[in-house]
Parts: C-alpha cells; sequence; structure tokens
C-alpha cells in the first residue's frame, strides 16, 4: 500500500448488516470524491476490522465542510471509529444506538452540566456528570447518545471510553488511551500505567476530552482498595461522565449538583421504542393498547422493553402473544438473553433477571443486612410499605439506617420520607421473590414466616377503633398470606390464622365480604385443628363468619352458628365471661339487623346486667359496654322508644366525656346516632349540627372511614328530605364518589350512597341520571350477594326440596305476565306486582328458594334489609318509595326477608314501622 495513501477502517453495527452497510458508505463517500483535496488511491471499508487510519487523518484529508459532513454521516450511521496518532483521538467500544429514544430530560441535564462554555467563571472547572439508576434504566445508552452528539458538536474533543466494572477492565482502557496518547513508560514495570495516563490527560496539549467510566457500581473499587477513582483527571479541559447504579459513588464522584438519576420511561418514549424496535409505524389501536399494556406490566424500563421487544421480533410474534406468555413464564422471559447495542463489549449482562443479581451480589458484599431487607420486601406488597414492617426486621433504628440507604442508593427502593413507607420497582420485587426462591426451600420459608410475623405484629385486634392503622397494612396482610409454606409448626399455624381473622374483619367493615369469608373460614380450620372446637379463639372465628353471613344475607346460616357459639360459650365459661356476653350481644345485633327488635334489646339489656360476682365494669372491656349500650339504644328506636334511646345515648356521651376520649369512635358514633333519634322525632336542625360535626371530626375527615360516610350519607339524606337539592345532590356525589374510590361499588356504603343520590335525582326531575344509578345498584347488588349457595344455571331450582306443586306454582308466578293478568281478569286484578309468602322455620330454605327463583326467571333481585328501611317517618316511606319504584323500572324481585317482623311492629304499637302495613303504604307492594 502506498505510504502517501489513506487507509479508512470503519467497524459496522452487526456483522450480518456488513454488505448493506458496505454498499452504503461507499455510494455516500464516493459522492464526495470530488471535494476531497488530497487523492485517495485505495479506499478500504472492512466490517469489524482494526482502524488503521485515524480520525485526525480524516479531518486533515479533508475541507473543513467535507469533513463535517463524512463525521456526521458515519455518527448518524451508527458506525464506531477509533485513531491512533494525533489528537483529537476516539475511543468508542460500542456503536450508536439506532433505536435509541431521546430522553430529553436527563439529556438536557447533562449538557447543561457539561457545557464549558456556558459562563467565563467555569471554564477553570473541570465538569463531572453522574448517571445513576436502576439497572437496566438506559444509563449507558444515554452516555453513548451524548458521545456521538458531542463527536458532531465538537470535532476537536477526544472522546475516551473506561470500563469501571472491574480494576482488569479498567487497567485494560487506561492502557488503550496511553498507547493512543503515545504516552511513554507505558510497559515499564516500575511505573503505574494509570498514572501516566492521567498526567498526560492533564497536559493542555492533549486538548479538550470526554471520559465515560461506565458500570463504576463497586464503592470499595473505586474508593478504597484499588481506590480508581483517583486515577480520573482533573482539569479544565476534561469532561468526565459516569455510569454507576449507586447513589453514593454517583454523589462522590460528581457532587450532590452533578448525580443524576435516570428513572424509568415515560409512556409516550415506551410507545416510541417499540416502535422503532418492532420497526412497524402502522400500529393499529389494538396493537397500540397492547404496547401501552406492554409498558405498564414492564413498568416502563427500557432494558425489559428492548429484551421484550427483541424476542417478538426473534420468535415473530405480535405484542399480544408475548403479552400471553409472559403471564405464563414471567421470570423466565426476563431471563431471555439478547443482542443489546451498547452491551456488547460489557461484562454487564443483557437479561433483566440477571442484571439486577449483579446488583444483589455486590450489596451482599456491602452490607447482607441490605439483601435481608430487600428479600423480606419481596413478601410485602410492592408498594407503600410501611418503615416499621422494615425496621421491625432488621433491628433498631441505628441498624435499620445503614441497609436501607445502600437500597436506595441503588435506586432498588424509593422513600416516601413523609409518609415514612417505601416502594420498590415491580419487576425488582418479582425477581426478588424468584431469588429468594433460588435459595432453596427452607430459607424461602423461614423468610415468609418472618414476614408474615411482623405484619400480625403490626396489624391491631380492634379494626373499626384502629381503622388508621390497618388501611396501610391491608395490601401486605394480603401478599404475606398468598405464601403457603409446605410445613407450619403449631405456633406459626396460630399465628396465619390470626392474621387470617384480623383480615377478615377488615374486609367485612370494608364490604369484601367473598374474601372475608374465605380468610375467616381458613382461620378457623387453622384454629380447629390446633386449639380445638370449642377453644375461645376458634368461636371468635365462628362469631364473625356468622356476621359476614349475615352481610351476605345468609341470616339463618348466621343464626345458627351463633346461637351453636352462645351456647357453647355459656356451657363452658358462663354467663360472667366476657367472650359469653360478646357472643350474645353479637346475636342481639343479628336480630336488630333482621328486624327483631325487641328479641335484641332484651339480649343487650342481659349483656349489660348479666350477674357477676365482681361485678360487671371489671369484666367488661369499656370500650365494647359503649357499644353494645348504642346497640341497645338503636334497638330502642327501633321499637319506637326514641326517648329511652336518647336517654341511653345521652348518657354513653357523658361517660365517654369524662374520661376524655371525645375523639375516639364510641363517640363518633354516638353523635351519628343521637342524630339518627333526633331526625325521627322530626327535630331536623339539630341532627343536622350533630351529623355536621361528626363529619368534620378530625378523625373522620382525613381518613377513610366507614362511620364517615355513614355521618356524611345521613346528612346528605337530611338535606334532600327537606328540599335542599343542590346541597343534597353536592354532597352526596361527594359521598358516592369517596366510597366507590375507597371501597369499592359494591360496599353497603357505596349502595346506600347511590339510592340516596337516586332519590335526589328523582326530586329534582333528574330521572336518566336517577335510572343508571338505579342500574348501579342493582349490579353491585347481585355481586354482593352472589355468594348465596345456588348454582350459575336453571337447575338449580330444580333442585330445591319444596313440597309436592310448589315448583310448578312458583314457576309461574315467576314467569305470567303481569300485564296480560290485568287485562284478562277485567279489572279485578290491580295491583303492579305479585307479592309471594315463603314461610317455614329457620333453616328450611326460605332464602335460598328466594334467589333460586330469581335466578330461574332470570330476574335481579333485590333484597330489602332492615338497614334500607331506615327509621324516621319520612325516611321510611322515602325508601319504601324507592324501593318499589326499582322493582317496577327495571321488573326486578324484591326480596324483604323476615316479613314476619312486620306484623309484630304493628301488634306491638310500633308508631313508626307499624305504618308499613297501613293501607297509606298498601299501594307501594
Amino acid at each position: 500500500m502506498n505510504k502517501d495513501s489513506k487507509t479508512w477502517s470503519l467497524g459496522l453495527y452487526g456483522a450480518h448488516r456488513k454488505v448493506k452497510w458496505t454498499k452504503w458508505i461507499a455510494k455516500k463517500v464516493d459522492s464526495l470524491k470530488n471535494q476531497i483535496a488530497v487523492p485517495l488511491e485505495t479506499l478500504q471499508i472492512l466490517a469489524g476490522a482494526d482502524i488503521k487510519a485515524t480520525l485526525s487523518d480524516m479531518r486533515q484529508s479533508l475541507p473543513s465542510e467535507t469533513g463535517a459532513s463524512v463525521l456526521k454521516m458515519l455518527s448518524d450511521s451508527g458506525l464506531k471509529v477509533s485513531s491512533s496518532s494525533v489528537g483529537p483521538w476516539v475511543l468508542m467500544p460500542y456503536t450508536r444506538n439506532l433505536a435509541y429514544i431521546l430522553r430529553e430530560k436527563p439529556f438536557d441535564q447533562l449538557k447543561v452540566l457539561l457545557n464549558i462554555h456556558d459562563s467565563p467563571a467555569s471554564a477553570n472547572q473541570n465538569k463531572r456528570a453522574a448517571l445513576w439508576g436502576l439497572g437496566g434504566t438506559g444509563k449507558t445508552q444515554i452516555a453513548i447518545h451524548y458521545a456521538y452528539w458531542l463527536l458532531v458538536q465538537e470535532p476537536k474533543t477526544s472522546i475516551f471510553w473506561v470500563h469501571a466494572s472491574s480494576e482488569a477492565r479498567f487497567q485494560e482502557s487506561f492502557d488503550q488511551i496511553g498507547k493512543m496518547l503515545g504516552v511513554p513508560g507505558l510497559e515499564d514495570p516500575s511505573q503505574d500505567s494509570k498514572l501516566l495516563v492521567r498526567k498526560k490527560l492533564m497536559t493542555v496539549a492533549v486538548g479538550p476530552w470526554l471520559m465515560i467510566v461506565d458500570n463504576a457500581d463497586d464503592n470499595d473499587l473505586m474508593y478504597s482498595g484499588p481506590n480508581l477513582a483517583r486515577y480520573l483527571p482533573t482539569c479544565s479541559h476534561g469532561r468526565i461522565v459516569a455510569t454507576t447504579r449507586d447513589r453514593e459513588i454517583a454523589i462522590s464522584m460528581a457532587t450532590i449538583r452533578g448525580a443524576i438519576e435516570i428513572p424509568k420511561m415515560e409512556p409516550n418514549e415506551c410507545e416510541q421504542l417499540v416502535n422503532i424496535m418492532l420497526s412497524t409505524t402502522d400500529f393499529d389501536e389494538k396493537d397500540k393498547e397492547d404496547a401501552k399494556r406492554l409498558g405498564q406490566i414492564l413498568d416502563y424500563l427500557p432494558l425489559a422493553i428492548s429484551q421484550a421487544a427483541a424476542y417478538i421480533e426473534v420468535k415473530s410474534l405480535d405484542i399480544h402473544t408475548y403479552l400471553q406468555i409472559y403471564e405464563q413464564k414471567k421470570i423466565e422471559m426476563l431471563s431471555t438473553k439478547f443482542e443489546s447495542p451498547g452491551r456488547e463489549d460489557s461484562e454487564v449482562p443483557n437479561a433483566v433477571v440477571a442484571t439486577w443479581k449483579l446488583s444483589l451480589e455486590s450489596i451482599q458484599g456491602k452490607d447482607p443486612r441490605a439483601v435481608d431487607m430487600l428479600s423480606l420486601m419481596a413478601f410485602y406488597d410492592r408498594q407503600g410499605i410501611p418503615g416499621t414492617l422494615l425496621q421491625e426486621g432488621i433491628g433498631d433504628l441505628s441498624t435499620f439506617v445503614e441497609p436501607r440507604s445502600i437500597l436506595i442508593n441503588f435506586s432498588l427502593i424509593k422513600c416516601n420520607k413523609k409518609a415514612d413507607t417505601y416502594e420498590i420497582h415491580r419487576l425488582v420485587h418479582m425477581v426478588i421473590r424468584s431469588w429468594v426462591h433460588e435459595q432453596g426451600q427452607s430459607k424461602e420459608d423461614n423468610i415468609a414466616k418472618h414476614a408474615l410475623k411482623i405484619v400480625n405484629s403490626a396489624f391491631p385486634e380492634d379494626i373499626l377503633d384502629k381503622w388508621v392503622d390497618c388501611v396501610p397494612l391491608v395490601p401486605h396482610g394480603r401478599a404475606v398470606l398468598q405464601y403457603k409454606s409446605t410445613f407450619l409448626s403449631s405456633d406459626q399455624a396460630l399465628e396465619r390464622a390470626s392474621l387470617l381473622h384480623k383480615m377478615a374483619k377488615y374486609l367485612l367493615e370494608a364490604g369484601e365480604f367473598s374474601a372475608a369469608r374465605d380468610m375467616e373460614e381458613e382461620a378457623m380450620n387453622l384454629r380447629t385443628a390446633q386449639c380445638g372446637t370449642n377453644h375461645p379463639a376458634t368461636l371468635a372465628c365462628m362469631r364473625n363468619l356468622a356476621l359476614i353471613y349475615q352481610r351476605q344475607g345468609r341470616n339463618d346460616e348466621a343464626e345458627r352458628l351463633l346461637v351453636q357459639d352462645a351456647e357453647t360459650m355459656i356451657r363452658l365459661f358462663g354467663w360472667e365471661e366476657k367472650e359469653t356476653l360478646a357472643s350474645l350481644a353479637q346475636l342481639a345485633q343479628l336480630c336488630l339487623a333482621t328486624n327483631r327488635p325487641y328479641a335484641a334489646s332484651r339480649l343487650f339489656s342481659k349483656v349489660i346486667h348479666a350477674p357477676s360476682a365482681g361485678g360487671r365494669q371489671s369484666k367488661m372491656d369499656p370500650r365494647r359496654r359503649f357499644r353494645i349500650l348504642l346497640d341497645l339504644a338503636t334497638s330502642y328506636a327501633s321499637e319506637g322508644r326514641l326517648r329511652a334511646a336518647e336517654e341511653s345515648i345521652l348518657k354513653v356521651m357523658e361517660e365517654l366525656e369524662t374520661t376524655h376520649r371525645i375523639s375516639d369512635f364510641e363517640s363518633i358514633r354516638a353523635m351519628v346516632d343521637l342524630a339518627g333519634v333526633y331526625a325521627a322525632q322530626d327535630k331536623w336542625d339539630v341532627a343536622e349540627n350533630l351529623w355536621t360535626s361528626a363529619t368534620l371530626s378530625n378523625q373522620l375527615s382525613s381518613v377513610a372511614h366507614p362511620l364517615a360516610f355513614h355521618a356524611m350519607s345521613c346528612l346528605g339524606r337530611a338535606y334532600s328530605l327537606n328540599n335542599r337539592l343542590k346541597e343534597g345532590e353536592d354532597l352526596q356525589v361527594k359521598v358516592l364518589l369517596w366510597s366507590k374510590a375507597t371501597f369499592g361499588s359494591v360496599h353497603v356504603e357505596t349502595q346506600r350512597a347511590a339510592k340516596d343520590l337516586a332519590q335526589t335525582y328523582y326530586r329534582s326531575g333528574q330521572e336518566t341520571l336517577a335510572r343508571n344509578l338505579e342500574l348501579e345498584i342493582l349490579k353491585a347488588g347481585a355481586e354482593t350477594f352472589k355468594d348465596i349457595p345456588v348454582g350459575l344455571e336453571r337447575r338449580s331450582f330444580e333442585r330445591l326440596v319444596l313440597p309436592l306443586g310448589h315448583h310448578r306454582i312458583l314457576r309461574s308466578l315467576m314467569a305470567c305476565d303481569l300485564e296480560l293478568l290485568k287485562k284478562a281478569s277485567s279489572g279485578l286484578l290491580s295491583r303492579d306486582s305479585i307479592i309471594v309468602l315463603l314461610h317455614g322455620p329457620p333453616g328450611s330454605g326460605k332464602t335460598t328458594t328466594a334467589y333460586a327463583s330469581a335466578e330461574f326467571s332470570k330476574k335481579p333481585i333485590v333484597p330489602l334489609l332492615w338497614g334500607n328501611i331506615g327509621l324516621p317517618i319520612r325516611e321510611i316511606k322515602d325508601n319504601l318509595e324507592f324501593y318499589a319504584r326499582l322493582s317496577r323500572n327495571h321488573k326486578c324481585i324484591l326480596f324483604l326477608d323476615n316479613g314476619d317482623a312486620l306484623v309484630s311492629f304493628k301488634s306491638k304499637g310500633n308508631p313508626y314501622l307499624s305504618q308499613i302495613n297501613s293501607s297509606k303504604f298498601a299501594k307501594l307492594w
């Protein structure tokens, strides 16, 4: 080869594109031949060959404008260029990533930090920036993009890439730089070659340069032991960009100002990346939705999205099919290796799982307690983890701070300092759980049991009074209970049963009846196996299960369990045992809920005045006593004994004041109940003031407590009943939205709020909105009572055990056309509905028959429970009108459970509920 000739060697983007790129570049360079000032006798384009010519040669051989054009062409093409003589020099092991999506915010921060022309004062400063963040967020890709951008913006700036993942790679990178710069003494074993290179880079003769220190993740490697950070030059003409997973290293290298956190992608950036990597721009709406879903499940992590796109491309799949496979094999899919631009010459793995396991190994070496904390978090829900749950697993505050800081610095967890809660990335959470599983069954069991024990210890016993404390613990209770150990000791089984019991009590109040029932049944089975059927802990599960059945409308089953529980408690422990009294009180509450206030008040009185040698005050918990007194007042009001109810509540409030517990649950409930009694006496002004006070209570205003919903619902209903329709509507809309957001559409308070708002809409002439709400109520009611023991086919009706001929009668009644029947009767039949009376002893299947009949006729069924009817005369009339209208509008079955109680109201002389049977209300039915 002629020595005057220039031989250029260009490393192409992948050998598989050699021919394509060779022809393209030859064509581009050929178009510039006439503008080249020196002769080119030989032009070689060799894919992947060693670079012989220098970037400096190219700039010296071409006119400035032509040279800039060629350089820009090479930079845009994704080629890697290096040189070995007079500067400027380029040492770039990676090609430009053609699928790179510009991360504008961090990239702009980087440009501002490294701009040596921004002010005269900055000219003497060494510019440094450190990109830090979770593995796979694209730190290296941003650094590569910045290097190629700078190559075009500042042609006289040299670029040096330094691998910092190990001491050997760091040494190798500095040796390459030294050879390019012609540093003497590199081969001399008595000399520290890295110090020689550092000294050379700090000389002005080298010119401006950018050094990228990639994967500086090991703090010991960088700042102790080898102390590689001391070899990084400090001079006014140099700039350094480091990439690291460790925030502490980032701050050490670039100060807090120069540390740039690289977050996950924005949704729009994710969509662009998927489009580019799949080489498509013609996504239809379904493809766009699938791409959006892909970003969501991978939590917008660039490496994970690139990995998924590579798999889709290689396997010739569509995104929807990938999502289906991913749901079945998450860890396996995230462990798949793939070709990733910017990682071809890296010791860092390109698979997501392998990347984070590398972080775990690094953390394990720093502080094993940090890995223990992360392992514990793998069994909690990934968001909103209270600091107390983590600290409890590690020790006191002093031992908690250091491992916590390590995890935050590695971006594996994030801290909400104001709320003292922690969050872990969705994919990290899943990978850590998989990593724990790989450690062996015994270790996994131990960590899971430890996590469950911590959550159970933190979860309060008194759910209603400690509602604020329960709410943030519930997701973590669900999470730890999902793991079922292969073996449970007696203590561990009881620990699990305890948390299940507490969770079931919370979910019951939150309206999640099915989940509550499943948890309580498991808790009862565990306690039965460990303690026996008659143990107080087992019976406590039985009582709560009965309450769940009651809320589901399975009153016969609930009563059977409560009677069994009460009989057992009396036989084993006697009347004076507090758990016996709790059992009787719950039986009384069931009587009250099923329209039997007289039976309820007798039982409540028996509990309050039960004989005891030691005195009731010393035996019964004061809070429980207050609640029973309030329940007794409710039963008095239901009987029409409003004065007795008022006196009972006032007595409770007086006692609460003397014990300085005004802000407690019992005090707020007393205000709400007393307001209801005043409303029943038409003292609406006093009632509204009490409901307002309860709503604005500090305890309830900022917390999603069921009692807050109830107080606000009562106030909105009062406004509506008194023709303050706008005020009532505004408050009821707020209550409904709040309740839906907090508890969902099936919660009893949500349904009550929807009913109240629908009534207000009817009063204000907004009939369409009212009917839409009625449909929501029907749907929610079906969901709430879906666990009534009937099947999903008409055969469940046929399987009912009924007297001969009753199937035929019910079938005919359910199937008849009322309008045709009225015409055929020539006016003799004037009602708009058919009334069917199902009667029989408890447990004979009346409720099941009602639901099976509705199922057979394919009609919605609306259970009209005691709580739906209300207390004041106007409210009773209002509610009955609503349910009658609902039944007519949507041709549904109105199921009035315990209808015989209404007759007893009349016979007992109740001045309120007896009116249900009066001629005034007969037309409603």
